[in-house]
């Protein structure tokens, strides 16, 4: 499922490829999520929030080389690093998309930790910072009622009009239904894409394009049980599976470089974590 949304957020450009701002987001928080999980999982207590910010201050830095002005400084994982190497001049073999993920970096601007209760920007109404949120509708083990309040929480990172989050919360809810509903008939996992894009209202092409393309990819990935991914052919043992397949999309290409850094630094461990005990 992921990607399926890097597939969208990508555009050639020469030798290279131009990478939507807010995807790279999107890893970020996913890589938040999977150090709050590794935690958990290894009985240590860990703060969700905290750990969802310091994502966004590590895309922060990977965007601008720097950190936000008296914001903590957490060290590099090897998803922010090998997303960094990519991006490297003077031999890029990524390129981030010029305006994109503005809102979201003067959302971090000041350094502080903003909350739902004071929320960054609150006056502000970016849909496209709804693209990072999409990881955590796909977090087991978590009931829905905290996943949606942890959306808030991250989407209040940055901005925090009303309507952007209430947006949030019916994303997530959508493609945890979706999850729920491996067998999806086309027609209502099409109505899911159609209304996921009105959520992204006002969000630029780009940004809609990653939503719509993971949404599409959710029912598919979910029938393999590895909801981060879609990228191995579902059996089709029963009349069923096979009406499952109609309309999925294939599994997207990326550049080797990038597939090297999503798989090594992300999708791996997000499966040993997220394993049954």
């Amino acid at each position: 499922m992921l990607r399926a949304g890097l597939s969208a957020a990508l555009a050639p450009d020469r030798e290279t490829h131009l990478l939507h701002a807010e995807a790279a987001h999107q890893l970020c928080l996913a890589d938040g999520l999977l150090e709050l999980l590794d935690w958990t999982r290894q009985g240590v207590p860990a703060d969700p929030l905290a750990c969802l910010w310091l994502s966004s201050l590590r895309w922060h830095r990977l965007l601008t080389g720097a950190f936000p002005d008296g914001a903590p400084e957490p060290p590099r994982r090897p998803l922010d690093a090998g997303l960094a190497a990519l991006l490297q001049e003077p031999h890029p073999r990524l390129r981030l998309q010029a305006d994109t993920g503005g809102v979201s970096l003067a959302g971090l601007a000041d350094g502080e930790m903003a909350y739902l209760s004071a929320p960054s920007q609150p006056s502000a109404r970016d849909a496209a910072g709804l693209v990072r949120l999409v990881p955590l509708a796909l977090v087991p083990y978590v009931e829905e009622q905290m996943l949606l309040s942890w959306a808030e929480q991250a989407l209040a990172l940055t901005q925090g009009h009303p309507e952007v989050l209430s947006s949030a919360r019916e994303l997530i809810s959508l493609i945890r239904s979706i999850a729920q509903r491996p067998h999806m008939p086309e027609a209502e996992r099409q109505a899911a894409v159609r209304r996921a894009d009105d959520l992204m209202a006002g969000a630029d092409d780009g940004a809609r394009a990653v939503v719509r393309a993971q949404v599409a990819a959710a029912a598919a990935s979910m029938q393999q049980d590895k909801p981060m991914e879609q990228d191995k052919p579902v059996e089709q043992n029963s009349p069923e599976d096979s009406a499952a397949r109609v309309g999925a999309a294939p599994a997207p290409v990326l550049p080797q470089e990038l597939e090297d850094v999503l798989r090594t630094s992300l999708l791996t461990d997000w499966e040993q974590v997220t394993a049954p005990a």
